[in-house]
């Protein structure tokens, strides 16, 4: 009898832990560009992106905080991010030739991750009594997202020595009632892309980088 309990007991504390997993949504990061209008004429071997050390530690946010939502922890968020940025670059044909590992490399690929985060969370005011009552009285917004992506890329030659670095950034702030259109993390998204997208450009208009024309930007997504 007491074994039957037990048995009961762990399947129903097993399923209410898959129930609470299950209504977790999980963040994953993502870039979204067109095509690349031009190509850097070079095979670019990309190496590990760095991680700016608040983050890492702690004393800054790193990655998706909203309720439901589980974001990766600091190491395995950096290399989420390091895959979509040369996922994307690589995909949208940036270079040439994008690698983890060439023997005679043109070029080398690395990077900081400076600010990369998304707060999700009900206005302050929500919680004050008949809050709710009010806010669908006078149509207001609820909810409110902040956030960053501030990306580092820098380019070497093979010895080590620095060509040069770009920096993109893009941080929103706005409020909103949520519809479910705009999940938590796609803000974060957007302001990723857009970041990954002023380093590309930058990249592309360096004069000291031999590029080669490519056919009329189309979406690859």
């Amino acid at each position: 009898m007491h074994m039957t309990c037990r048995v009961i007991l762990s399947t129903v504390s097993l399923a209410l832990v898959l129930l609470a997993s299950g209504c977790a949504h999980r963040y994953e990061p993502d870039v979204s560009l067109l095509e690349s209008p031009d190509t850097v004429d070079a095979t670019v071997e990309f190496h590990s992106l760095q991680t700016a050390r608040d983050l890492l530690s702690g004393h800054e946010s790193f990655g998706v905080i909203a309720p439901k939502v589980k974001t990766a922890s600091g190491k395995e968020l950096t290399g989420q991010v390091e895959h979509a940025l040369i996922e994307e670059l690589s995909a949208t044909h940036v270079f040439r030739h994008l690698t983890p590992y060439d023997p005679q490399p043109d070029l080398i690929l690395s990077g900081r991750i400076n600010k990369f985060y998304e707060h999700y969370r009900p206005q302050l005011w929500t919680y004050a009594p008949g809050a709710g009552m009010v806010a669908r009285i006078l149509r207001v917004n609820t909810y409110v997202a902040s956030g960053e992506a501030d990306l580092t890329v820098v380019l070497l030659k093979p010895s080590g020595e620095p060509v040069k670095e770009y920096t993109g950034r893009s941080s929103f702030r706005e409020t909103f009632t949520p519809t479910g259109e705009m999940p938590p993390g796609e803000r974060l998204n957007h302001a990723f892309s857009e970041a990954v997208k002023q380093i590309r450009d930058q990249i592309l208009e360096d004069s000291t980088l031999p590029k080669v024309n490519r056919p009329t930007a189309v979406s690859t997504h």
